[in-house]
């Protein structure tokens, strides 16, 4: 049985810089396929929703309870 976690790396500032996938499975090719796939199928969704949010003008912050 095999583990794979993958990590993609954004330097260019335009979305999120660090997205992670992981899976577990006994064949080691799709094992490492499942686990990049999620990890830039995170992104993917993480960066339509930056710039969704941008073109909006709306903030992504959490609101502040006092």
């Amino acid at each position: 049985m095999h583990t794979v976690l993958t990590v993609v790396i954004d330097e260019t500032g335009v979305g999120p810089a660090l997205c992670v996938g992981a899976h577990t499975g006994f064949d080691l090719l799709e094992t490492v396929y499942k686990a990049a796939l999620e990890a830039i199928a995170s992104r993917i969704s993480v960066r339509y929703l930056l710039d969704q949010h941008q073109r909006e003008e709306k903030s992504l912050e959490f609101p502040h309870k006092e």
